[in-house]
């Protein structure tokens, strides 16, 4: 049996909100707002001296300030020391950082700004040994201490023969000294192994993987929240690809192919519809000359990170997310279509 479920939406255009009074004076008390990021997340965050920061985040952020007059600023430092400091409010928020419940119970986050790939690499010595993710049981690997991302990597492998380093670079520098078998290969790793002149790194494909990333800022802040979440809506799919192609976070990974259908949750279906719902407004900022929504926008509109040239709200994360989880939750199809009604999503589900 098959059920073919039509949304038709009408939207009124929407430009993003200015600064209210609240935002503007929480910003005359904080001249300036200062986001935690771990050391070594180069070229995420690079520090050239005490006081400059470059990177990829920090390029964001300078888009973001222009955008709001804010002054959202990078203080880099230890991961697990700069976490501290967030939790002792000598710091505002942090950046490039993974959201999990834990963390949601004192911050505030923002919408996925970025996103980063990883896999586990190795020797060329040690690539023939390694065929699955049992495998990979039998080597070492070195990781960042307190990177719930790399802690999740050990979760889902159940390594047990791990070497924890201070910072992320710490764990390059262990497994080209050979303390190590496996290290963690990450989105900016081409910018990481040229700048120290590490030899090349090889891809086990056992493990191949990418998350979404967020700023997040103390619940106490919620305005620097909202001021931050207004700055990151205005930057386009355009800057945003300049930014990642400028610091090579991307990856020529094979990724897996498999795809493996699993349990829809509440919270996933009413993503579904919310994310349906707050972008259909957006589309419309792109009209032909019929007056219409232009078919080149609507053949990106499920791609990731796809955003108008106009102030749209977010950075074009949550239909790529919307259409991920009706394929592969629902093992369904979507698409946009145009009608004298306004744009209708079609949502085709194989129920046999």
């Amino acid at each position: 049996m098959k059920y073919i479920l039509t949304l038709i939406l009408t939207f009124t255009l929407s430009f993003s909100a200015q600064l209210t009074q609240k935002e503007k004076q929480f910003l005359k008390d904080n001249p300036t707002i200062n986001l935690g990021i771990g050391a070594g997340w180069e070229p995420i965050a690079i520090q050239k001296k005490k006081d400059l920061i470059t990177g990829f985040d920090a390029d964001i952020l300078e888009l973001v300030n222009k955008a709001t007059n804010a002054n959202f600023k990078l203080v880099v430092g230890n991961w697990n020391k700069i976490q501290e400091r967030v939790k002792n409010k000598e710091l505002h928020g942090l950046s490039a950082l993974i959201k999990t419940p834990k963390r949601e119970e004192f911050l505030l986050f923002t919408e996925p700004y970025n996103f980063t790939e990883y896999f586990i690499a190795t020797t060329k010595d040690n690539l023939s040994n390694i065929k699955t993710k049992e495998d990979l049981k039998k080597f070492s690997i070195s990781l960042e201490k307190g990177n719930k991302l790399h802690q999740l990597l050990v979760n889902d492998l159940d390594l047990t023969k791990v070497i924890y380093v201070d910072t992320a670079k710490n764990t390059f520098d262990v497994f080209f000294d050979g303390k190590t078998d496996l290290t963690i290969g990450m989105s900016g790793i081409k910018y990481e192994l040229a700048k120290n002149n590490y030899p090349l790194l090889y891809d086990t494909n056992t493990y191949n993987k990418k998350t979404d990333l967020f700023m997040a800022v103390l619940k106490e802040y919620p305005e620097a929240r909202s001021i931050l979440q207004k700055g990151l809506d205005t930057i386009t799919n355009e800057q945003f690809l300049s930014l990642r192609a400028k610091w090579q976070l991307d990856l020529n990974n094979n990724q897996s192919k498999n795809k493996e259908v699993s349990t829809l949750t509440k919270e996933e279906f009413v993503k579904v519809f919310i994310n349906l719902i707050n972008n259909t407004k957006d589309v419309v900022l792109h009209k032909d000359n019929a007056g219409g929504v232009s078919q080149e926008v609507l053949n990106k509109l499920f791609e990731p990170y796809f955003t108008t040239k106009f102030k749209s709200q977010g950075v074009g994360l949550s239909l790529f997310i919307t259409k991920r989880i009706v394929t592969e939750k629902l093992n369904g199809q979507i698409k946009a279509e145009k009608n004298d009604k306004g744009l209708s999503y079609i949502i085709d589900i194989n129920l046999d």
